[in-house]
């Protein structure tokens, strides 16, 4: 993730994300985005 966000903007890597998740668990993506956006700005 890290990595991608390097490469690919934040932005766009988040919504990628998101709809990907939001097609496997659609209950799951609200949370899964707020922890990988927390990740990202502490990594970044």
């Amino acid at each position: 993730m890290v990595i991608f966000s390097h490469f690919i903007d934040e932005t766009l890597l988040m919504e990628t994300i998101t709809a990907e998740v939001s097609l496997l668990a659609p209950g799951f993506a609200p949370t899964l985005t707020e922890v990988l956006t927390g990740f990202l700005r502490t990594a970044g």
